[in-house]
């Protein structure tokens, strides 16, 4: 009688064949899941360094467009020139 019981509890205690398979199958999704997002993860990574090259480069292009064309500025026109004297009141 007692070794009827011990054969009860293992058989509940161990998962069954369809809770053995069902554990199989996340756990592959979960590793096909993982795969898919480092296989996304290298080109998101490749655009993201071709970005951050190209807004190197236009900084790199507007300092050198500045540089040459933006140098220091006068302004130069005929002056007019009207004499002023103090004018001094009461005393």
């Amino acid at each position: 009688m007692m070794d009827t019981k011990l054969l009860e509890t293992d058989q509940h205690d161990a998962p069954s064949l369809e809770e053995r398979q069902n554990q199989k199958r996340q756990i592959a999704l979960a590793l096909k899941f993982a795969a898919v997002v480092l296989l996304l993860w290298i080109p998101l990574n490749l655009i993201q360094n071709l970005l951050s090259e190209r807004c190197e480069r236009q900084c790199e292009a507007v300092a050198d467009i500045s540089s040459s064309w933006g140098g220091a500025q006068n302004l130069v026109g005929p002056v007019l020139t009207i004499p002023a004297g103090r004018v001094q009141f009461g005393g």
